[in-house]
C-alpha cells in the first residue's frame, strides 16, 4: 500500500514543542499530532511511499528488514492519520 500526504494547503499548523496542533479546514477538526506523525507528514510523505519504506525510516537503525510488530504499530499511525483525512492510501501492484 502506498501513502502519501492530501492537500498540505487543506491545513493550518500550530508547533507545539515537539508537537503540533493541525486544524483540517475541510473536515473542521483540529488535531494534536505527536512528533512521528509531525515528521511523516512535513518531510516523508511528500511523495508516495509504501508501509515497509515508511517503518524503516522510523525504526532505529533503519533495518533492511522492518519487524512486523514495528510496521503494525506503523500502519496504525497511517491509518489514524488517514481517518483525519490528513494522508490518503491507494493499493499497488504488490498488494495483491
Amino acid at each position: 500500500m502506498l501513502w502519501h500526504r492530501r492537500n498540505a494547503e487543506d491545513c493550518a499548523w500550530a508547533e507545539y514543542g515537539d508537537e503540533c496542533i493541525v486544524y483540517h479546514r475541510p473536515s473542521g477538526m483540529t488535531h494534536l499530532l505527536n512528533g512521528v506523525s509531525v515528521r511523516l507528514l512535513a518531510d516523508f510523505l511528500l511523495e508516495p511511499k509504501d508501509t515497509d519504506e515508511i517503518a524503516g525510516f522510523f525504526m532505529p537503525g533503519n533495518e533492511d528488514v522492518v519487524a512486523e510488530e514495528f510496521r503494525a504499530q506503523f500502519l496504525d499511525v497511517l491509518a489514524r492519520l488517514e481517518y483525519f483525512g490528513l494522508v490518503e492510501s491507494e493499493f499497488c501492484s504488490r498488494d495483491v
